[in-house]
């Protein structure tokens, strides 16, 4: 109102300057324009006036819900309790019935996570380890099969757990058990957010079929090396003469040697042969052409016998006499030997191919059966004379004869090295069988395909029971999406390994953000240890496990908990881990508390919630009331300032001319109020300062700062209540920012003029003066003073004298946080009658004591959800002089806010960051974890700590 009867005092000064120059039109109108800003702000006063009485309607509308509340909670408290035993006894079920599908597979089935560690093992797969069922779960690899099988291995392993289904035959050594020939079939194990967190293994013994294979490989070595290894030598036998010589092919530059007669030479010869190789050379003599060629045993020097083989030619005389018989004698001892252990090996291989228990056929290059074996017959139920002649895709199944098709002709056409292939059989009396089958090509010298050998096992049993355990957990999970409490499975060192649709939705997680372990970050921190600990000593003893705690949930909120946990035991008593559900009792311990808290007193319980539920808004709207006075009370101080700038020039310019007396004295007293004007736009500024933004180690000069906020505290106060000064300081500046100081005096000030208001009448004085190194600021009142009782409360956060709903009791709590925080002190004077007396000590700052500048030349990046939390971070860091960027700057960044993971990973390391959450990754950072919801003075005192250890 001072400043509309001041501007209407311009306007009238001014329309009196009849004889003025014409630029006097202008100067009105502008006057005009500030007169209008003023009404405006007088009217959006009086707006948040008329708030009050909406917010008191609104606190009783919700003390009423409360009670409603209070009463619903209780109708239900035993209906949830009989829920939750329902509930606890259809997960023991599916536990139970899981284990059961395990323990009756027919093939060796294992499962094991992703520290190679035994998870669960059934009987068929413990007998070919050697070891009872308990003592391989819970144990490593290395401890079932020994290291150098576990070595053997590990490449397959690995396959599996980057997500690929490996299957393959390996000679295993096991540790508590001979050595076996082994088929396996690793397929992933996947949690709920797709992640592999182990593997199901299903293992068969092959060790028979390997040794026939290996047998048959080994008796076609020997052959070959038979066939490749001959020794031969020259002999000539003088008939007319009968002398015999010999000449090794090694070396056919030596002379032959001299044997001797036939007679001799047929010495060398086994006796049981001697009379053979005579007959036969008679035989060559007489014949007409003169062929010899015999074969026979020799008696070697080492008393072994080696077979000969000689052929020749008998030459004869013009009379046809026989003159002499040369010829070539070989070593076939290895030929004979080959041969003998060829016709070893072909009976071997027929042994082998008709007495084996795995399917062996031989497929023509069109798909057709040449020759199969009894297992073959047994697999398909069709004789082997049914069988030759019949097309593979005569036995396979019509639902898998498309993709075999496939498979047969790129293997034909050379595009594949073999076939595999796992597919459904159609047998002779219409029922179904799984094989697995696995064919290689056989090719002749040239390399040119000839016909296909392959071998053929019957899996039905192992699909049966891979399909029976995929359907009991199917069963499992859908059983456990579907039960309105979170379940969840831990292994036996306590490690997650399952959760159901209801955990996830009840915490706001998805299958790729559940990380191992990650639930123990999930508990409210007052009641992590306890929960925790509670939990691990359950699991170490393998006993029942229950708990309550406070849990964070999707929407942000604490939620209340209670858990429940049954041990894992197998037949063999090894303990697997824990199995248990988790249940939302907030309302129901909510409920249990308002019912304990109502039996020893009701209406105390109401009132205390009510008056929270209260204080609540209280601070909210407080919050939301003083942010828009502060950038009213700105924006009325910066447009006040830029109006009365022009309107100095002006009146600077009017003083030039040549005005009449009064006309001087009219413009003296438009200068006059112009100046209280500023004065009062100056205030205006202060009050807008935000103490939490101020400059690290802001401090103020005492004398110019009154100066502008007089003006504004004058207005606070009500009508017939008078403000007097008293500064005796001079020129001194005290450690205390000005928005900190305007914010203390302000309120001091404010609850003085209230304190009076019903007097309409009084005096508020503001005295400051020096004394030593400190300064003694006092604010007091001739008011009705306080009690006692109000004396001892009044710094008590929500305490206040004022009718509910017009003060929140948080001014003074102010007061004494912000002079604390200056490192100054607050005493209280007061007597009923004799008025009230603050005062402030507070330090004198040193003369070299000014707003710090840690970020100078330094950059900065801000990556905040929250956006007021952002702008409150953005101007600290702006206050300490950093360059602030948004995330697309972090390769430069010296100082990280961020409250986002993904973006915490990328910060360079050598940053210092504060991150507003409490999973922490990278340990090089310099970081200040400070949870998901911190204070903003928490963020600021993070921060500040932060520039200071750069200082340091």
């Amino acid at each position: 109102m001072l400043a509309v009867a001041s501007a209407w005092l311009t306007v009238s000064a001014l329309n009196r300057l009849g004889a003025a120059p014409e630029s006097l039109g202008p100067r009105i109108v502008e006057l005009q324009v500030f007169l209008g800003i003023c009404a405006v702000a007088a009217l959006i006063v009086a707006t948040l006036s008329a708030q009050r009485h909406h917010v008191t309607e609104r606190l009783q509308e919700l003390n009423d819900t409360l009670e409603r509340r209070i009463q619903d909670r209780t109708a239900s408290l035993q209906e949830s309790e009989r829920r939750s035993l329902a509930l606890e006894e259809a997960a023991r079920e599916a536990a139970a019935q899981l284990s059961q599908t395990l323990d009756t597979a027919a093939v060796g089935l294992v499962r094991v996570n992703r520290d190679f560690v035994h998870v669960s093992a059934n009987p068929a797969y413990a007998a070919l380890a050697g070891l009872p069922v308990g003592a391989i779960v819970g144990r490593h690899m290395v401890d079932v099969i020994g290291a150098s099988a576990f070595a053997a291995i590990r490449p397959f392993l690995d396959r599996v757990l980057a997500g690929e289904t490996v299957e393959y035959e390996t000679l295993l050594p096991f540790a508590h058990a001979p050595a076996a020939h082994i088929h396996v079939v690793h397929t992933p194990w996947r949690d709920t957010r797709g992640q592999v967190t182990g593997w199901v293994g299903s293992v068969t013994n092959i060790t028979q079929r390997k040794y026939v294979e290996e047998r048959l490989r080994a008796s076609r070595e020997h052959l070959s090396v038979a066939m490749q290894a001959s020794q031969s030598l020259s002999f000539e036998w003088d008939i007319p003469n009968d002398r015999v010589r010999h000449l090794h092919s090694a070396d056919a530059s030596l002379p032959m040697t001299e044997v001797g007669s036939f007679d001799d030479a047929l010495m060398a010869v086994h006796p049981d042969d001697r009379a053979m190789v005579r007959a036969k050379a008679e035989a060559a003599l007489t014949s007409t052409d003169g062929e010899y060629a015999a074969e026979f045993r020799v008696l070697r020097p080492d008393g072994q016998v080696a077979w000969k083989s000689e052929s020749g030619r008998v030459e004869f005389d013009a009379e046809d006499r026989p003159l002499r018989l040369i010829g070539i004698r070989r070593d076939v001892t290895a030929q004979k030997a080959a041969e003998e252990q060829q016709r070893y090996s072909e009976e071997l291989h027929r042994i082998s191919f008709d007495h084996s228990p795995t399917g062996i056929v031989h497929v023509s290059l069109d798909a057709r059966f040449i020759r199969v074996n009894q297992a073959m017959c047994e697999i398909t139920g069709y004789a082997a004379d049914e069988l030759r002649g019949k097309s593979i895709a005569d036995l396979t199944h019509p639902d898998d004869a498309a993709r075999d098709a496939e498979l047969l002709d790129a293997y034909v056409r050379g595009d594949t090295s073999f076939y595999e292939n796992d597919k459904r059989y159609v047998r002779k009396d219409g029922s179904i069988r799984w094989v697995s089958i696995s064919a290689r090509m056989v090719r002749d010298a040239a390399g040119n395909p000839l016909h296909s050998v392959g071998s053929v096992r019957d899996i039905t049993e192992r699909v049966r029971a891979l399909g029976l355990l995929r359907e009991s957990e199917q069963r499992f999970r859908v059983m456990a999406d579907g039960l309105p409490l979170a379940v969840w499975v831990h292994d036996a060192n306590g490690t997650q390994e399952f959760v159901n649709g209801t955990f996830c939705r009840f915490f706001g997680l998805t299958p790729e953000d559940l990380q191992r372990d990650r639930w123990q970050t999930l508990i409210h921190p007052e009641d992590e240890a306890e929960y925790v600990g509670r939990f691990r000593e359950c699991v170490r003893e393998r006993r029942p496990f229950h708990a309550r705690a406070r849990v964070r949930v999707a929407d942000g909120s604490w939620r209340w908990v209670e858990c429940w946990g049954q041990p894992r035991i197998d037949d063999d008593g090894t303990f697997l881990g824990m199995v248990g559900a988790t249940a939302d009792i907030t309302e129901q311990r909510t409920s249990e508390e308002e019912l304990r808290a109502h039996r020893e007193n009701l209406e105390l319980l109401i009132e205390k919630r009510t008056a929270e539920l209260e204080a609540s808004h209280r601070r909210l709207r407080l919050s939301e009331r003083m942010a828009s006075l502060g950038t009213l009370a700105a924006g009325l101080g910066h447009d006040m300032g830029n109006l009365l700038i022009p309107l100095g020039v002006r009146l600077d310019s009017l003083e030039g001319h040549d005005l009449s007396d009064a006309a001087k004295d009219d413009v003296r007293a438009i200068r006059t109020s112009a100046e209280y004007l500023q004065k009062l736009a100056n205030g205006l500024r202060l009050l807008a300062l935000d103490p939490e933004r101020s400059p690290v180690g802001e401090a103020t000069e005492l004398a110019s700062w009154w100066s502008d906020a007089k003006g504004v505290l004058k207005n606070v106060l009500p009508i017939g209540v008078a403000l007097d000064s008293d500064f005796t300081t001079g020129a001194c500046t005290i450690a205390m920012s000005k928005a900190a100081l305007t914010q203390v005096i302000f309120n001091l000030v404010q609850n003085a003029g209230d304190a009076m208001k019903a007097q309409r009448s009084g005096h508020v004085r503001v005295r400051a003066q020096i004394e030593g190194s400190r300064v003694r600021i006092e604010v007091s009142d001739d008011g009705p003073g306080m009690t006692s009782e109000v004396q001892e409360r009044c710094m008590e956060p929500f305490f206040s004298t004022k009718p509910r709903g017009i003060s929140t009791g948080l001014g003074l709590v102010l007061v004494y946080g912000l002079v604390r925080e200056a490192s100054g002190t607050v005493e209280l004077r007061s007597a009923l009658g004799k008025g009230t007396t603050f005062v402030l000590d507070l330090p004198v700052a040193s003369p070299a004591t000014k707003v710090k500048e840690e970020g100078r030349g330094k950059s900065a990046v801000v990556a905040l959800h929250d956006a007021r939390l952002r702008s409150f971070v953005t101007g600290e860091l702006t206050a300490l002089s950093y360059d602030v960027k948004d995330s697309s700057g972090l390769d430069v960044a010296e100082l990280c806010v961020v409250d986002c993971e993904n973006i915490l990973r990328r910060v360079p390391k050598g940053a210092k960051v504060v991150y507003l959450g409490s999973h922490v990754h990278e340990s090089s950072l310099q970081i200040r974890s400070l949870g998901g919801r911190p204070h903003v003075s928490a963020v600021r005192a993070a921060i500040r700590d932060l520039c200071g250890e750069s200082d340091a």
